[in-house]
């Protein structure tokens, strides 16, 4: 695997990623971004459909940004880190593995390969997070390549050759260039969210506590006239302790609970149902073109419909490697 906690080299880069990415349609008009954490695209304007920046609160029609009425989809990001044994631990004893998405870091996987895979084998749903943690629509093509297909690389590897179907960006920052090249050259579909817990904030001497956080989530449980996509992280045991309260009272008020994959009605992996069963073998990178042909016209269009936390949060998130994140741990 490329070194950690950097962006791989375009020397790690297989060929067969290369001549993937080659052959897949890409939108012409959308460059990459100068400045973080708001990225910005020269004289274009920040809300231009066709780039559909996420932060500046535009959503593909194919992102996955809200279940149906009553549903909630817990996310984790930026595991495996600090909380992870704590999380594996409680959900292994409430007999609910599966019930959310683990959005894990390639770096952070490699430091640590008996962690990932001690949550792996519990069961646990995993989706890709980048191999280290950058802002994405910052980067040249090859470089979202490689950040991307190293992570499910490592991922496939150390989970019986199950092959990631989801992702989320780092910081929330994604683009129609960006996920042409998920979707096109990997097959990845892109998961953003429609609720900011906000506790990356947690442990940084502010006014966010787990009281807080649980007093807003609480809010958000008693409207189920729409469906919940929660960012949350798995950094530190605070951030824990916000789940090991929220999950059982979600259940209590009837909610449907589950992660990504079953929420939207679709198989976990691009080459198995489940976490366990049946794996057809597959290589990274052999499923996306054909999906991206399938959906090209759809990604081509966007949506401006307001988001709610992906420009404050964003704005406000430090780096995964200070353990602090927000979109950036989405």
């Amino acid at each position: 695997y490329p070194a950690t906690n950097q962006i791989p080299p375009d020397s790690s880069i297989p060929k067969a990623w290369l001549d993937k990415l080659a052959s897949i349609h890409l939108p012409s008009d959308v460059p990459v971004s100068t400045g973080t954490p708001l990225p910005a695209y020269g004289s274009r304007s920040k809300s231009d459909p066709a780039i559909c920046s996420f932060t500046y609160e535009c959503r593909n029609p194919e992102d996955l940004y809200a279940p149906t009425a009553g549903s909630i989809s817990f996310t984790f990001d930026d595991g495996v880190s600090g909380g992870s044994d704590s999380l594996r631990n409680y959900m292994a004893g409430m007999g609910t593995m599966g019930k959310a998405t683990h959005f894990m870091i390639g770096s952070y996987i490699a430091n640590d390969m008996e962690k990932f895979k001690s949550v792996a084998s519990a069961g646990a749903h995993i989706g890709v997070h980048t191999w280290s943690h950058n802002y994405m629509t910052t980067l040249t093509n090859n470089q979202v390549v490689a950040e991307l297909g190293w992570t499910m690389q490592i991922i496939s590897d150390l989970n019986g050759g199950r092959v990631p179907r989801f992702w989320r960006p780092p910081f929330g920052d994604v683009d129609n260039r960006v996920r042409a090249i998920a979707k096109g050259v990997f097959g990845l579909e892109t998961v953003i969210w429609n609720h900011d817990t906000g506790d990356w904030n947690l442990d940084q001497g502010n006014s966010y506590t787990i009281p807080s956080i649980i007093a807003q989530y609480t809010q958000w449980l008693g409207d189920k006239s729409q469906g919940l996509n929660v960012l949350e992280h798995e950094v530190r045991p605070s951030q824990i302790e916000v789940f090991k309260t929220i999950y059982p009272l979600a259940q209590q008020m009837g909610w449907k609970v589950g992660n990504v994959a079953d929420m939207w009605g679709k198989p976990w992996y691009q080459n198995a149902a489940t976490g366990n069963g049946t794996v057809t073998p597959m290589s990274v990178g052999a499923g996306g073109a054909s999906i991206a042909a399938a959906s090209s016209s759809a990604s081509a269009s966007a949506s401006a419909n307001s988001t709610s936390a992906a420009s404050t949060s964003r704005a406000n998130s430090t780096s995964a490697s200070s353990s602090s994140t927000s979109v950036s741990a989405s």
